[in-house]
């Protein structure tokens, strides 16, 4: 009879004990549970408020100056040209930047104020030496058709134009151009071959998109 109860004694104990374990054991899964929710209340709860110092932490916006790769700038200047007798000077010019410090230039000028008057129009390449700059230096050489006007009649002939450009750049789109540039060409007046040679200067203004 006492070893029935002693044994009947064991297995209670040992329920009690398996039963208290698989209890704590559940209470814990609930509490691990239940702490991140509560966290991201207590988180969510926490209002923080803006730093009024934030704007003074930005990079600044950064300008973009000078010729860069695949921009198109267009000129428009005046100036005068020198050939033995000094002539008014209109000239234009059309530039596509293939890289940085290679371009290529269409122009077109007018000099008229003494004979012979010139209509020109050239292509070539150009090259920027301090490409991303606010002062630029640029060397060209260019070559086309131009068309001399006299009093007797008229002439065509091919130019050469060479010369060099200073681009000041006053924002990330305008620019101010001062060029110096020699001309070179012959042509026929009373059937006579005349060479024409010629030093001009222009200052205008560009935009370059």
């Amino acid at each position: 009879m006492s070893q029935v109860t002693r044994g009947d004694r064991r297995a209670s104990w040992l329920s009690v004990g398996l039963g208290s374990i698989i209890v704590l054991v559940g209470a814990g899964q609930t509490g691990a549970e239940g702490n991140p929710s509560s966290e991201s209340e207590s988180r969510e709860s926490v209002v923080v408020p803006p730093d009024p110092f934030a704007h003074d932490y930005r990079r600044p916006v950064a300008t973009e100056l000078g010729t860069t790769a695949g921009q198109i700038r267009s000129i428009a200047s005046l100036g005068v040209r020198d050939m033995g007798e000094r002539q008014m000077l209109a000239h234009g010019t059309l530039e596509l930047m293939s890289v940085a410090i290679l371009g290529i230039r269409f122009s077109s000028a007018i000099a008229a104020g003494s004979e012979p008057s010139v209509i020109n129009l050239s292509v070539g390449p150009s090259l920027h030496l301090l490409p991303y700059r606010r002062i630029d230096i640029s060397a060209f050489f260019e070559a086309g058709p131009a068309r001399f006007s006299l009093a007797d009649g008229s002439d065509w002939s091919p130019m050469l134009t060479s010369g060099i450009a200073l681009d000041v750049s006053l924002s990330s789109y305008w620019f101010a151009r001062l060029e110096v540039h020699g001309a070179w060409s012959v042509y026929v007046d009373e059937q006579q071959a005349e060479n024409y040679r010629a030093l001009g200067a222009t200052l205008g203004i560009g935009l370059s998109l």
